[in-house]
């Protein structure tokens, strides 16, 4: 178990400096006393004592800082030497806690929008992470930023595509189709495609689209914008935008929260895993022989716990509001989009390419939309599953993970850890996870009684008569209706 021995100064020491040094600033600017003779001279030979106390002060306030830093032990292995990690923040310019608003990221290059507010962050902000948001909803952006921020995530918003950015080319000879082809394009040779913000995002010829179409557009969209930015190694965080912190660490901050991330994506990293989950709904785990595959993540202070217990597993499940990506898992979901968009263009009525689809994509439960879209046409799968003999992930011949799978669910394959197996949300007792969807705050008006989330009072609430217009959903607590969860 780690040990950190650090000098912690007195609590009346670092009022001290901190008094002083205030009052440094507060004589030394005062023109008013520098101009005259005899309180400029006797300022001057008190500068250099105010200077010095002043930089004690900085020193104790960082001493301070780092004596109530956890340090993190993982009990399930030794992940210190493993390559790759979270993706870190820039820091270019260090002056806010979180970052900018991002509110200009529908006139950028999607790619360009989100490396510039990652550069933004602060140094403490260490964790590279996006956001969806929608355009409109800017008070959750707001809400979000903040809580990830104060805990060490560099955060970028990505505006969601919806039906302000969304446009669809369709094919009139579109044979065997699904999609209806209300419109013509000489370009698409079968099936439609997909626009957001100007940008071919996928290609539809087997599914028929349904209300999950913008979320899934979203996510596909920013998986290969971020691509660009990172290596194969490098871990991403994504996050939806009502997420909410299990009570259990909310009252972390900083590198006391977000150094239980970065251990989590070691532990991720070190097993060779491209996804890693830190909240899902109604999650299904592979429990192996002996746990061996299981562990646990607490943060220590000297010899004593700082931070509740976090296990993990490897599970799948529903929803996508927490996960990680590796570089190598969204440039694999990335190739597959864009096999999906060359294949609509090609002469009708070509079937689909016969061989497998990219690997992970088989792992992709939630959003729902990206499951169905990815999943057109595909001959069987290359891979991304965790074997259950070594919990690492292999190719098309691997042994998969079995769990109980939910009706309709079956074929989405154990791919990564769930961190915070053990933490179950008590507003939503299907939530499991270092994050959970605030459901109480944020309702979805695409799915509303969606069995995966439903809060014991919404349930009352469905059952109540309603009269007139629909209540408890107006600006910033509306949930946006983009998607499955």
């Amino acid at each position: 178990m780690p040990r950190r021995e650090r000098g912690q100064p007195s609590v009346s020491r670092l009022l001290l400096y901190a008094s002083l040094s205030l009052a440094a600033v507060a004589l030394i600017s005062l023109p008013a006393l520098s101009r005259h003779p005899r309180w400029a001279k006797l300022l001057e030979g008190i500068r250099p004592g105010f200077e010095n106390a002043s930089a004690w002060a900085k020193q104790a306030v960082e001493a301070q800082a780092a004596a109530t830093e956890v340090v993190v032990d993982s009990a399930a292995r030794d992940n210190h030497g493993a390559k790759g990690g979270v993706g870190r923040g820039g820091g270019s310019n260090g002056s806010s806690d979180v970052l900018e608003s991002g509110l200009s990221s529908v006139s950028d290059d999607d790619a360009a929008s989100i490396s510039r507010q990652w550069k933004s962050c602060r140094p403490s902000q260490t964790i590279r992470a996006v956001v969806f948001n929608m355009e409109r909803q800017v008070a959750r952006w707001e809400f979000v930023r903040e809580l990830l921020g104060s805990r060490g995530l560099c955060v970028a918003r990505y505006v969601s595509c919806d039906n302000t950015t969304v446009r669809e080319e369709a094919s009139g000879r579109c044979q065997g189709n699904l999609t209806s082809c209300a419109a013509s394009s000489p370009a698409v040779q079968r099936g439609s495609l997909f626009f957001c913000r100007e940008e071919a995002v996928a290609g539809i010829f087997a599914w028929n689209k349904t209300k999950y179409l913008f979320n899934g557009l979203t996510q596909m969209k920013a998986w290969g914008e971020v691509a660009k930015l990172v290596t194969d190694e490098q871990f991403v965080l994504f996050f939806e935008d009502d997420v909410a912190v299990h009570p259990a660490l909310s009252e972390l901050r900083g590198r006391n929260f977000s150094a239980l991330l970065e251990a989590s994506v070691r532990v991720s990293t070190s097993a060779g895993h491209g996804l890693a989950f830190f909240g899902l709904c109604h999650p299904q785990c592979f429990r192996s022989d002996g746990n061996r595959f299981d562990g646990q993540l607490q943060g220590f202070r000297d010899d004593r716990p700082a931070t509740a217990k976090v296990l993990f597993s490897p599970c799948t499940g529903a929803c996508a509001h927490a996960y990680a990506l590796s570089g190598r898992a969204l440039q694999a979901l990335n190739r597959r989009r864009e096999d999906l968009l060359d294949h609509v263009r090609l002469p009708a009525p070509a079937p689909p390419p016969a061989r497998p689809c990219a690997e992970f994509v088989a792992c992709v439960h939630d959003p729902w939309g990206s499951h169905e879209m990815l999943r057109q046409g595909c001959a069987g799968f290359a891979g991304g599953w965790l074997d259950p003999a070594t919990g690492r992930p292999g190719g098309a011949e691997t042994e998969r993970m079995k769990t109980k799978f939910h009706k309709g669910f079956a074929g989405i394959e154990v791919c990564g850890n769930l961190y915070g197996s053990n933490l179950n949300a008590s507003a939503l007792s299907k939530h499991n996870g270092i994050f959970y969807q605030d459901r109480n705050q944020f309702i979805s008006d695409v799915d509303p009684n969606n069995r995966f989330a439903r809060h014991p009072t919404q349930e009352l609430a469905a059952a109540a008569p309603r009269k007139g217009k629909r209540g408890g959903r107006s600006g910033a607590s509306a949930r946006r209706g983009d998607g499955k969860k």
